[in-house]
């Protein structure tokens, strides 16, 4: 009987040895789910493309910068501002357009994701700076 007992004892404590192993392996995965850092260690490229193309459709959405065909641009002053105004240079013109608008949207949402980054970079190294901009953005909210 005395051998019984050690011997369920011992297994208990193997038991309980392994299950401890298994919650510090879910924590430590658990962690690196939650960690974006992990993810961009791992997976740079991903985690900069999503991000890009967050902040692009987060321009569509907003609206970005208002583009119409009277604003000047950098895509105005081309040939085909210079084209005849008949049916084959419209399609061009509106294409030209677009490209302006998606360029305005995709400057916004690259500017967004820089200074994202900054103040993010700044966080880090002004103790408290977080808490205040979090305390500024909820102040100003409230108005």
């Amino acid at each position: 009987m005395g051998e019984t007992i050690n011997q369920i004892e011992q297994e208990l404590a193997a038991e309980r040895d392994e299950l401890g192993r298994n919650l510090n392996e879910l924590e430590t995965k658990a962690r690196q789910l939650t960690d974006w850092r992990h993810y961009y260690r791992n997976h740079p490229g991903a985690l900069i493309g999503a991000a890009v193309a967050s902040g692009v459709v987060l321009g569509i959405i907003s609206g970005g910068r208002g583009s119409s065909a009277s604003t000047s641009s950098s895509f105005t002053g081309h040939q085909f501002d210079s084209m005849p105004d008949h049916e084959s240079a419209k399609p061009r013109k509106r294409a030209l357009s677009r490209l302006e608008q998606d360029w305005h949207h995709l400057s916004d949402a690259l500017l967004g994701v820089a200074s994202a980054k900054v103040m993010d970079f700044v966080g880090n190294l002004v103790p408290g700076f977080q808490d205040e901009l979090h305390r500024q953005k909820t102040s100003s909210a409230q108005f």
